[in-house]
């Protein structure tokens, strides 16, 4: 039986990547104490506390753990993510933690992604539907992310599209699909619907 790497990898990388970053917050906090322009400093650390945020993402998404990502943790780092974008964010007061927590976490990511202005996006969770409503002005999802959420089976993956077709194949594991509604250029919906 051939074991497949890539999630060990992924986890590897992600490990990798957060020392670094943890070194880089400690300098900046020895390099910027006798700054003079305060908005240099604050260019620097929004840059740090976003990398780090999408490391974050990344290591909550692609854990191998199935009972993993808690909900939890998943809400405190999508709260964080939120306060640094400067988007109003609802979440539910719960959610299954591991495949549930995920799929959750990746949409709500996509739409934060969308949101280059700031806006509001409000998570509902009820019985086997998971809806996310996102709002602001302009909403710009990246091109080929709703094709890759709607039609898994006949879309071509490519680096550009790999979260939203990986986002698609849990919610098909899950016995779920991936609705999209755009209801204008500032409000899209996004929610999993139940196949049959």
């Amino acid at each position: 039986m051939r074991y497949n790497e890539t999630p060990l990898m992924t986890a590897k990388i992600c490990h990798d990547l957060a020392t670094p970053l943890s070194a880089m917050s400690l300098l900046m906090d020895l390099a910027f104490d006798k700054c003079v322009d305060p908005h240099i400093e604050a260019t620097f650390r929004e840059s740090l506390e976003k990398a780090t945020l999408k490391l974050q993402f990344f290591r909550l998404l692609l854990t191998i753990n199935q009972e993993h990502p808690v909900y939890s943790d998943v809400h405190s780092m999508l709260t964080k993510a939120a306060h640094a974008l400067k988007i109003r964010l609802i979440l539910p007061s719960e959610c299954p933690d591991g495949p549930g927590s995920r799929l959750l976490l990746g949409l709500t990511n996509i739409l934060m992604e969308g949101l280059i202005r700031g806006g509001a996006i409000t998570v509902v969770v009820e019985a086997d539907v998971l809806r996310l409503t996102a709002e602001g002005e302009p909403l710009q999802l990246r091109p080929g992310y709703l094709e890759a959420l709607t039609n898994v089976e006949n879309i071509e993956v490519h680096a550009r599209n790999i979260l939203p077709h990986y986002l698609a194949n849990l919610a098909a594991s899950m016995r779920l699909g991936i609705k999209v509604s755009i209801l204008n250029k500032e409000r899209i919906v996004i929610e999993t619907v139940v196949k049959r």
